[in-house]
């Protein structure tokens, strides 16, 4: 299995825009995932070790991406909340570690509820938090102050310090 099979099983939807239900494209676009996470025969264990970027995470972000120019086309799945469900699924996917970075931006786009508490859950998770906190900026949802404050105290990668800063700095200005 190869990213290549992944992006053809999404390009049969995304080519062929009468579709009659979102469910396809959001059915496609997990088992998508998932065969491409699949296809790395990666073996699962309880403790998480950072070995740098493995091929599949790329692979999913690189879906991901794809899959954000296709929402700019189809825009009724930005209403969608069985479309926000699935991406939450997504993210919410450990396993799939770094690649669910370009599924936590996709959140932005949506016109719908957003779920601030669940982003707020991943303020935690160290292979996305710092795109949590560009979403939630966004957003303009200042109600996580605390919890980006603490994680500027103690970040040392420069671009998610200094979204944590622009987070805090407009935090502020909201107030007044």
């Amino acid at each position: 299995y190869s990213i290549m099979k992944a992006f053809k099983k999404l390009k049969k939807i995304i080519d062929n825009d009468d579709f009659s239900m979102n469910s396809e494209v959001i059915i496609l676009l997990q088992e998508a995932i998932e065969d491409l996470y699949n296809s790395y025969n990666i073996r699962e264990t309880n403790e998480y070790v950072k070995v740098g970027t493995m091929q599949f995470e790329s692979e999913i972000w690189i879906l991901g991406e794809n899959f954000r120019l296709f929402l700019k086309k189809n825009k009724r799945l930005k209403t969608d909340s069985v479309f926000e469900n699935a991406l939450w699924k997504i993210i919410l996917e450990k396993k799939y570690k770094t690649g669910r970075q370009s599924f936590v931006l996709l959140l932005s786009d949506l016109k719908i509820s957003n779920e601030s508490k669940k982003m707020a859950g991943c303020l935690n998770d160290i292979d996305i938090y710092g795109h949590i906190i560009s979403v939630l900026l966004k957003l303009k949802d200042f109600s996580y102050y605390k919890e980006v404050k603490q994680i500027y105290e103690e970040e040392k990668k420069g671009w998610i310090k200094q979204k944590c800063k622009k987070y805090i700095d407009s935090s502020i200005k909201s107030l007044k």
